[in-house]
């Protein structure tokens, strides 16, 4: 597309965000932000591994 006489690049939203994963650099998409948060929850992103399921629990038998 030109703009007076400038290229003019126009992009639309894809028809389900849940399935898409892209980066803007600052704002993730819903299926990254869920990509993330499931490594997060299934523990591969800690050292340990521990899923924080059982990160949070206290030991000692308390």
């Amino acid at each position: 597309m030109e703009v007076n006489g400038t290229s003019v690049l126009v992009g639309k939203s894809c028809e389900d965000p849940s399935r898409s994963v892209s980066w803007d650099g600052v704002h993730f998409t819903e299926a990254a932000n869920k990509f993330v948060v499931d490594q997060i929850f299934d523990g591969k992103l800690s050292d340990p591994p521990v899923p924080l399921r059982l990160a949070c629990r206290r030991g000692g038998g308390r």
